[in-house]
């Protein structure tokens, strides 16, 4: 008997010699098994020539030679909020049709993120920021994984790298980038000049907005009431009515400010004040300040 298998696979033969069997009777029949280790993954022909006695005859047979496979990738939220919660998720597929078997993963999160939640059993050390799991079997052509909450500790990039590997090897690995932004602290303040105005008299007020935090400050809108003892010289936009001053929106960074300054005119006398409101994204009462106006 011999086998004559292409590139790719080794042919190992369970029985003495070089595949000799020796006399077969008339009848009789005789079973040889042949080991085959495919080196690599596809449909291979094997051929089977059996020469005896003068006479030759052939048998051919496909392997159809698979190979387990795994793709390990985390997904979660690309932007956070310090002190905020996010969802992430540990996808492990299969994409082959063989089943692999002991799949362990391995998760090192960075100092600025603590897991809270786990969806499933496993491993979690919170000083290390290291996280394992295993799936006994992941059949072909199916996923598994875990879902976990993780708080966010620190401001700034963060990264997460997954790995994965089976009883069968298959190294396989996978991150996942964030930006956690700090907390924005944004104060406000309105003043005039120090003096009292005439009216028929010119002056400017000036209307300070800073953020103080570590995280950007969005949707940032100004408004500026004045009393009816001032006018403004002009409009700052459309949405503006009368003394009620609306100002665009904008965003302040961490440690940005910015500058309003508004020329009013004196029409009446009176002692009033100028009320400035700030609202922005992730507040949900204004930041107020008012200014004292003499008018004489």
């Amino acid at each position: 008997v011999i086998p004559e298998a292409p590139q790719g696979v080794r042919v190992q033969i369970d029985f003495e010699q070089v595949g000799e069997i020796g006399e077969l009777a008339p009848g009789e029949s005789r079973e040889v098994t042949l080991h085959m280790i495919a080196d690599q993954v596809g449909r291979i022909p094997v051929r089977l020539v059996i020469d005896g006695n003068g006479a030759t005859t052939e048998a051919e047979h496909v392997l159809e030679v698979l190979r387990p496979e795994l793709e390990v990738s985390i997904a979660g939220p690309e932007v956070g909020l310090l002190q905020g919660l996010g969802e992430y998720a540990i996808l492990v597929r299969n994409p082959s049709e063989v089943a692999s078997d002991q799949v362990k993963v391995d998760v090192t999160l960075p100092a600025g993120l603590k897991i809270t939640t786990l969806d499933r059993q496993a491993r979690y050390d919170a000083e290390t920021g290291r996280l394992s799991f295993t799936l006994e079997r992941l059949e072909g052509l199916t996923q598994d994984g875990l879902r976990f909450k993780a708080q966010h500790l620190a401001a700034g990039p963060q990264q997460i790298v997954v790995s994965a590997t089976a009883r069968e090897g298959l190294p396989s690995t996978g991150e996942h980038r964030l930006l956690i932004n700090g907390l924005p602290d944004v104060t406000v303040q309105i003043a005039d000049e120090g003096r009292p105005i005439s009216v028929g008299d010119s002056a400017r007020i000036r209307l300070t907005i800073r953020n103080q935090g570590t995280g950007p400050a969005t949707g940032i809108i100004a408004r500026v009431d004045l009393p009816n003892q001032l006018v403004a010289s002009e409009s700052p936009s459309e949405e503006s009515d009368g003394n009620a001053l609306w100002f665009p929106e904008f965003t302040l960074q961490a440690g940005e400010q910015k500058v309003i300054e508004i020329d009013v005119e004196g029409i009446a006398e009176g002692t009033t004040r100028v009320k400035a409101s700030v609202t922005m994204d992730g507040i949900e009462e204004d930041l107020i300040d008012t200014d004292q106006v003499i008018i004489y």
